[in-house]
């Protein structure tokens, strides 16, 4: 058996390329999750956009149908008032969605969320904190 202290240790030279290597294998693994989960956010915003806008077109439609029918079946003295308390209700439903919506942006998780955490845990772990 050879003695530890006369084996011969390996170069620095491929020491340092092997951690090199190593840490462009934890990039890359990185950039992939990353990646990854940059076209599901893209996915993900574009059907939810393409069915906002569907919504948001057939929801006016019916409005404007259902306001119509509305001032039409109000007698003639009281129509005005009618229009002003239809205004007055989208109105106020119009507040309303824009802040459940402003509130639902707020709380959801950034995007790449879990990139981010991952890139925070192998900083951890290369500084030598556990």
């Amino acid at each position: 058996m050879s003695d530890p202290a006369t084996t011969p240790r390996p170069p620095v030279r491929g020491r340092v390329r092997r951690l090199l290597a190593h840490a462009a294998g934890l990039f890359h693994n990185r950039l992939e999750l990353f990646l990854l989960e940059l076209q599901e956010e893209e996915e993900r915003l574009l059907a939810v956009l393409a069915m906002a806008v569907m919504l948001g077109v057939f929801a006016l439609m019916s409005l404007i149908a259902l306001s119509v029918a509305i001032l039409l079946w109000a007698p003639e003295g009281v129509r005005e008032w009618v229009a002003a308390v239809l205004v007055a209700v989208y109105l106020l439903l119009t507040v309303f969605w824009a802040w459940r919506l402003r509130r639902r942006l707020r709380r959801e998780s950034p995007p790449f969320a879990t990139s981010l955490e991952e890139l925070k845990k192998d900083r951890e772990w290369l500084l030598g904190k556990d």
